[in-house]
């Protein structure tokens, strides 16, 4: 298909670039990029001059009428636009409006909407008694009746990312931590883009249980789960931590095969009918309960752990496939039959047999600079990692999952000992010091 291709936004130079240009090479499609401003020229070194198209704007932001300046630029240079790609919620929105002009298979923006506020999402999930978990509207007379009642509360802000301001609600917090997290917010050049509005808070039942996701596709009216990842994860002050994965998850086949229902039914709930989502979600003493729905993939390296699993695509790959269904010569529907396979909810063997994929996550402290970084060697070295740190960088004072390293390493699932040797040694994989 020559001169047609795909329109990925990206952040910072990065957001799974490489990856979507290699799979739309591979499906005779160009690659078209905008980003936002990167730090330094290494973050695209080996992109910039291979895809079709790569263009900077100044700033963090990306505005519609931007893209569709882009799109149009694309078009008087004799280029197509197919369809367009963005991994991350910020600019999530205004890639569903370009497909829904395009006629590119996506859920709709009004349903990315609801999905990104906590507030709306719940409600609805509530109304189609998908949820049993109470939520308001914070304000200082629900905060102060919150924090006094027996039961347990959690705050987090209607609309953010990276975990940030959120926590439970007990007796050692006060209303300033809200006024603390909304001048963070305020200042904070990648989470005001999604507070445009104003910074706002919701209150409601503290989730009980352990805590999983799952990476979901969705086409033709129903939702598929492609993998599951078990987590550990930690409070630090105001904020969530997710310090370990696991993939394959304890769940059992009973257990995939009823969370598969529920799943698919809350996306049909939200009218997800097309996408790619990142779930969070818990099994508790009483059923399985949704802490949130996010209209991209999962971060950190989950892409990578579906790819090595499955040993066949990865969730970004199934994606592009899934936006590309109305392009009938790519014939995607056939791709995504083929790859349906290895799905978690139709994968069917010997867990003996299986490799299982295990991730750690490093954060640096907030409000320090870095003063050195170290790799160790370890005698069970990660299959894949990164770090996104370096000597002299100041690590912002605010109370944000700031993660800044990254590794995954393969095991044999029967191999309880060889797993229990890697999270011992994982913890000491990096070193970050800091100056004071």
């Amino acid at each position: 298909m020559k001169n047609c291709g795909v329109l990925a936004l990206v952040h910072q130079g990065k957001s799974w670039c490489k990856e979507i240009h290699r799979k739309l090479k591979q499906l005779g499609l160009e690659t078209y990029i905008i980003t936002t401003q990167y730090e330094n020229d290494a973050d695209v070194v080996d992109i910039k001059d291979t895809v079709e198209w790569f263009e900077t704007v100044d700033g963090s932001t990306l505005s519609r009428e931007k893209v569709f300046d882009v799109i149009a630029q694309l078009e008087s240079d004799g280029k197509k636009v197919v369809a367009c790609i963005a991994p991350i919620e910020a600019q999530r929105l205004i890639s569903a409006e370009v497909n829904m002009w395009l006629g590119a298979k996506d859920c709709s923006p009004a349903s990315i909407m609801i999905a990104l506020d906590k507030y709306l999402c719940r409600k609805a999930l509530i109304d189609a008694g998908c949820s049993k978990v109470r939520i308001e509207e914070l304000t200082e007379s629900s905060y102060d009746i919150a924090k006094n009642q027996s039961e347990s509360k959690f705050i987090k802000p209607r609309r953010a990312a990276y975990s940030f301001g959120t926590f439970k609600l007990d007796s050692s917090r006060s209303i300033s931590d809200i006024e603390i997290l909304t001048r963070e917010m305020q200042e904070d050049p990648y989470v005001k883009l999604l507070t445009k509005d104003g910074v706002e808070f919701v209150i409601e039942d503290e989730i009980v249980g352990v805590e999983y996701s799952a990476e979901m596709i969705a086409y033709n009216g129903e939702g598929y789960i492609v993998a599951i990842h078990q987590k550990e994860i930690s409070q630090s002050e105001l904020t969530v931590l997710e310090d370990r994965f696991y993939n394959p998850s304890d769940l059992n086949t009973t257990e995939i095969t009823d969370l598969a229902i529920f799943l698919k039914r809350c996306l049909q709930t939200l009218s997800f009918h097309y996408g790619c989502f990142h779930v969070e979600f818990k099994k508790t003493a009483k059923g399985w309960e949704i802490i949130e729905v996010n209209p991209r993939p999962g971060g950190v390296l989950i892409n990578d752990s579906i790819r090595i699993r499955s040993g066949r695509e990865s969730l970004i790959e199934l994606w592009l496939y899934v936006l590309l269904l109305h392009v009938t010569e790519l014939n995607t529907i056939n791709l995504l039959a083929k790859a349906s396979a290895t799905f978690v909810e139709n994968r069917i063997v010997s867990r003996e047999s299986e490799i299982g994929m295990f991730q750690k996550t490093y954060f640096a402290e907030r409000g320090k600079t870095v003063s050195s970084v170290k790799k160790n060697r370890l005698s069970v070295e990660p299959d894949i990692y990164f770090c996104n740190v370096k000597k002299g960088d100041t690590i912002p004072n605010t109370h944000k999952e700031h993660l800044v390293c990254c590794a995954l390493w393969k095991y044999p699932v029967n191999d309880r000992e060889r797993l229990e040797e890697i999270k011992a040694q994982s913890d000491n994989l990096f070193e970050i010091c800091y100056n004071d």
